[in-house]
């Protein structure tokens, strides 16, 4: 087991790690750098979030749109013609 492996196993046990802004003491525990921790603390909350966006495209593909809500484009101009 690498130590990607390693790290991911420890975020996918401690899911609370992966969401806190101040985690970064965990770095030493697994042996890693901090910038490798936290390139690796990247890719799995980016991770997360593609399987998430997945899931809620599956419900309803008409309301989401690559794995985000659909929003109508309003563009504001009434600001455009005052003198």
């Amino acid at each position: 087991m690498n130590k990607k492996e390693l790290t991911f196993k420890y975020f996918k046990d401690n899911p609370d790690v992966v969401w806190q802004k101040e985690s970064i003491q965990h770095y030493k525990k697994l042996g890693v750098k901090k910038s490798v921790y936290l390139t690796y603390k990247r890719e799995y909350r980016a991770r997360l979030q593609l399987k998430e966006s997945n899931m809620l495209r599956l419900k309803n593909p008409e309301i989401y749109y690559k794995g985000r809500p659909r929003e109508k484009f309003v563009f504001n101009d009434n600001r455009l013609f005052r003198k």
